[in-house]
């Protein structure tokens, strides 16, 4: 059974995409950026265990 609607949402501006509101960034350049900070961990990882070591 449908309630009836208490509220409606009502746009106050159109929302534009400019480099102005914000950086939008591809899902290639996230997944770049995912490989490199993959990348980082490991090898800080690696660094810390053969430090201790030592």
């Amino acid at each position: 059974m449908h309630e009836k609607r208490k509220h409606y949402r009502v746009a106050m501006k159109e929302i534009k995409e400019s480099p102005a509101e914000g950086i939008y960034v591809t899902n290639e350049e996230l997944r770049k950026c995912g490989l490199y900070a993959a990348f980082l961990f490991v090898m800080l990882t690696i660094l810390a265990i053969f430090n201790r070591k030592n």
